[in-house]
This record gives C-alpha cells, structure tokens and sequence, in this order.
C-alpha cells in the first residue's frame, strides 16, 4: 500500500502478507517506508520478495528490493 500526501513524488509504502488472509476482518499492515524521502513504484513480487523502483538516493532511478520474510523490523529501511 503507498500514501501520498501531494503531488510531491514522495510516498510512504506498508506491505502484508495477504497468501493465508481470510478478508474477514481488519486487515494491518507492516509500514517499511515511514517517512516520506522518495518515490517508491512497485513494479512486481515474487514470493516474500517485493521490487521497487525508487529515486531515493539515485537521481536517474534504481531498483531495491525488499524481502519481507527477512527484514530489520527495528528500521525495515536498512532491509533495502
């Protein structure tokens, strides 16, 4: 899930493993981007692994990706 908060590209991002949800009830996510310092586009996932496209840092783009069965949950930003 990514929050905007204006037309600044800069967003927040909080994922959830959805593979053994049933949707009935309130759904929580984990928030791996908390500040808004980038743009982050996700471009696909396979399995645990989300891939994103981000300027953070790179000025021309770049590709991170994320593994949300192995992250630092004290600062998930450090899993990039």
């Amino acid at each position: 899930m990514s929050t905007s908060k204006d037309t600044e590209h800069k967003n927040l991002v909080a994922v959830r493993d959805i593979s053994k949800d049933k949707f009935d009830q309130k759904l929580t996510f984990t928030p791996i981007v908390k500040d808004f310092i980038a743009e982050f586009s996700l471009i696909h996932t396979i399995g645990s692994k989300f891939y994103f496209k981000t300027n953070w840092n790179a000025q021309k783009g770049k590709i991170m990706v994320f593994d949300y069965n192995n992250y630092d949950k004290s600062d998930p930003m450090k899993s990039f």
